[in-house]
Protein backbone atom coordinates (compact mmCIF):
# COMPACT_ATOMS: atom_id res chain seq x y z
CA UNK A 1 0.00 0.00 0.00
CA UNK A 2 1.41 3.34 -0.81
CA UNK A 3 1.63 6.50 1.32
CA UNK A 4 -1.16 7.83 -0.46
CA UNK A 5 -3.53 4.61 0.00
CA UNK A 6 -2.45 4.88 3.52
CA UNK A 7 -3.71 8.38 4.24
CA UNK A 8 -6.76 7.70 2.29
CA UNK A 9 -7.72 4.64 4.40
CA UNK A 10 -7.06 6.93 7.08
CA UNK A 11 -9.88 9.16 5.67
CA UNK A 12 -12.31 6.43 5.70
CA UNK A 13 -11.70 6.03 9.38
CA UNK A 14 -12.29 9.51 10.03
CA UNK A 15 -15.48 9.33 8.62
CA UNK A 16 -16.67 6.52 10.55
CA UNK A 17 -14.69 8.08 13.31
CA UNK A 18 -17.33 11.35 13.24
CA UNK A 19 -20.30 9.54 11.82
CA UNK A 20 -20.09 7.76 15.25
CA UNK A 21 -19.63 11.53 17.05
CA UNK A 22 -22.92 12.80 15.34
CA UNK A 23 -24.86 9.09 16.10
CA UNK A 24 -24.66 7.38 13.34
CA UNK A 25 -22.76 4.54 13.36
CA UNK A 26 -21.94 3.41 9.79
CA UNK A 27 -21.80 -0.76 10.36
CA UNK A 28 -21.85 -1.96 6.57
CA UNK A 29 -19.10 0.87 5.34
CA UNK A 30 -16.46 0.19 8.42
CA UNK A 31 -16.40 -3.35 7.42
CA UNK A 32 -16.10 -2.54 4.26
CA UNK A 33 -12.84 -0.57 4.56
CA UNK A 34 -11.87 -2.82 7.10
CA UNK A 35 -12.02 -5.74 4.84
CA UNK A 36 -10.82 -4.16 1.45
CA UNK A 37 -9.25 -1.29 2.86
CA UNK A 38 -10.70 2.22 2.49
CA UNK A 39 -9.32 2.59 -1.79
CA UNK A 40 -11.08 -0.90 -2.74
CA UNK A 41 -14.05 0.07 -0.47
CA UNK A 42 -14.79 3.40 -1.73
CA UNK A 43 -14.38 2.25 -5.48
CA UNK A 44 -17.06 -0.51 -4.55
CA UNK A 45 -19.56 2.18 -3.03
CA UNK A 46 -19.22 5.05 -5.87
CA UNK A 47 -20.02 2.24 -9.40
CA UNK A 48 -23.27 1.28 -7.50
CA UNK A 49 -26.09 2.71 -9.38
CA UNK A 50 -28.07 4.14 -6.83
CA UNK A 51 -26.46 6.08 -3.75
CA UNK A 52 -26.08 3.66 -0.55
CA UNK A 53 -27.83 4.07 2.68
CA UNK A 54 -25.34 5.11 4.34
CA UNK A 55 -24.60 8.36 1.71
CA UNK A 56 -28.56 8.85 2.33
CA UNK A 57 -28.16 8.87 5.94
CA UNK A 58 -25.27 11.70 6.17
CA UNK A 59 -27.27 13.55 3.18
CA UNK A 60 -30.42 13.63 5.61
CA UNK A 61 -27.90 14.60 8.48
CA UNK A 62 -26.45 17.42 6.13
CA UNK A 63 -22.81 15.39 6.45
CA UNK A 64 -21.79 15.01 3.09
CA UNK A 65 -18.55 15.95 3.48
CA UNK A 66 -18.51 12.62 5.84
CA UNK A 67 -19.38 10.95 2.26
CA UNK A 68 -16.46 8.10 0.33
CA UNK A 69 -17.62 10.46 -2.93
CA UNK A 70 -16.63 13.43 -0.91
CA UNK A 71 -12.55 12.28 -0.45
CA UNK A 72 -12.35 10.46 -3.75
CA UNK A 73 -13.88 13.85 -5.49
CA UNK A 74 -10.50 15.50 -3.43
CA UNK A 75 -7.67 16.74 -5.61
CA UNK A 76 -5.48 14.96 -3.55
CA UNK A 77 -6.82 11.18 -3.87
CA UNK A 78 -7.99 11.59 -7.33
CA UNK A 79 -5.03 9.85 -8.90
CA UNK A 80 -6.34 6.91 -7.04
CA UNK A 81 -9.63 6.37 -8.78
CA UNK A 82 -10.27 6.27 -12.61
CA UNK A 83 -12.45 9.38 -14.05
CA UNK A 84 -15.59 7.51 -14.43
CA UNK A 85 -15.05 6.97 -9.90
CA UNK A 86 -14.46 10.41 -9.75
CA UNK A 87 -16.99 12.07 -12.16
CA UNK A 88 -19.82 9.79 -10.73
CA UNK A 89 -18.90 10.85 -7.21
CA UNK A 90 -18.95 14.42 -8.66
CA UNK A 91 -22.39 13.96 -10.16
CA UNK A 92 -23.89 12.24 -6.75
CA UNK A 93 -22.62 14.88 -4.62
CA UNK A 94 -23.84 17.35 -6.98
CA UNK A 95 -27.23 15.73 -7.45
CA UNK A 96 -27.43 16.10 -3.68
CA UNK A 97 -26.54 19.70 -3.39
CA UNK A 98 -23.21 19.21 -2.04
CA UNK A 99 -21.12 20.53 -4.93
CA UNK A 100 -21.84 23.47 -7.37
Amino acid sequence: MTELEKNFHEKMLYICREANKQGYNPTIFASMVNEYGGVKAAKKLVIQEDPTDGFLRLYMMKRLDLTAENFVTDEEFRCLFTEDEVKISKNRLKEYGYLK
